[in-house]
């Protein structure tokens, strides 16, 4: 079993940069904050956890649960 842990301050701001990015392409903006990330891979899966803090604006939240059909 291989496993993956994020936990400096450093990496984890760059995480967030890239899914701060990834949530921008995909027509949201949010503020994005990782606090949390772990993978453990084993037999060709991977088991992931990530703990993320977000801040939007609720029209943009209204608009993410519509996509996901939570609204």
């Amino acid at each position: 079993m291989d496993i993956m842990n994020i936990s400096s301050n450093f990496m984890r701001a760059i995480v967030s940069k890239i899914i701060k990015r990834a949530v921008r392409k995909k027509g949201y903006d949010a503020e994005i904050k990782l606090n949390e990330f772990t993978a453990k891979f084993e037999n060709g899966e991977a088991m992931v956890h990530m703990s993320i803090d977000a801040t939007m604006n609720q029209k943009e939240l209204l608009k993410l649960l519509k996509e996901v059909g939570l609204s």
